[in-house]
């Protein structure tokens, strides 16, 4: 990993795959769905480091409420998560 070149483009490619696998993540379980939220959230700061994102605050916005999500794990919703990932929520 430490050879690997995370420019702008690769970065934004990996939160747009994770994002699109949202209903599979969200299927495996909360550790699983904790587990993107994490590494969304990871991308997201390498990516705004690089560069501005137009829509910074809204993703911003949308990493954060996912991590509310797992304040009470009893509660977790994997339709709710995955609209969540998928920025219907």
């Amino acid at each position: 990993m430490n050879a690997a070149a995370f420019d702008p483009a690769i970065t934004l490619r990996l939160m747009k795959n994770i994002s699109g696998d949202a209903d599979y993540v969200a299927g495996r379980g909360e550790r699983a769905a904790e587990q993107a939220a994490m590494v969304l959230d990871s991308l997201f700061v390498a990516y705004t480091r690089n560069g501005k994102m137009g829509n910074g605050d809204v993703v911003r916005g949308a990493i954060q409420g996912l991590f509310k999500q797992f304040e009470d794990p009893s509660s977790y919703d994997e339709g709710r998560f995955a609209a969540g990932v998928a920025g219907g929520e």
